[in-house]
């Protein structure tokens, strides 16, 4: 079944049409679950700065070896995204390095996913 947009219609929804939507997106979302063939991991690793900090790499707060896939890894500062290339840059795996020096007591947040 295709999605009925509102839109495209010119007309409110049924709710048989809402329904419909709903099982088709089901369908698409379970077919994208089962061509992965796995689970998806999300890793987090948490860095405190401390007096102008630049690289981040090693264990991080919770002791956490850090390693990460750099097509999937994002860094935040203090819980908002950073931009890569502008604000920091990924080095081997398992080093971040921001462009300038990070104050004592902000978090870096670094996150990365996985197939397993």
């Amino acid at each position: 079944m295709a999605i009925t947009l509102r839109l495209t219609k010119g007309s409110e929804l049924t709710y048989a049409e809402l329904d419909g939507n709903f099982t088709d997106l089901n369908t698409r979302v379970g077919t994208l679950e089962t061509a992965s063939a796995g689970t998806v991991r999300v890793n987090k690793y948490y860095f405190e700065a401390d007096s102008g900090d630049i690289v981040f790499s090693g264990n991080d707060y919770f002791g956490n070896a850090m390693t990460y896939d750099s097509n999937s890894a994002l860094v935040y500062l203090n819980g908002m995204m950073l931009m890569q290339g502008v604000d920091y840059t990924l080095t081997g795996g398992n080093a971040v390095t921001t462009t300038v020096g990070i104050d004592s007591g902000h978090l870096i947040t670094i996150t990365s996913m996985e197939l397993v």
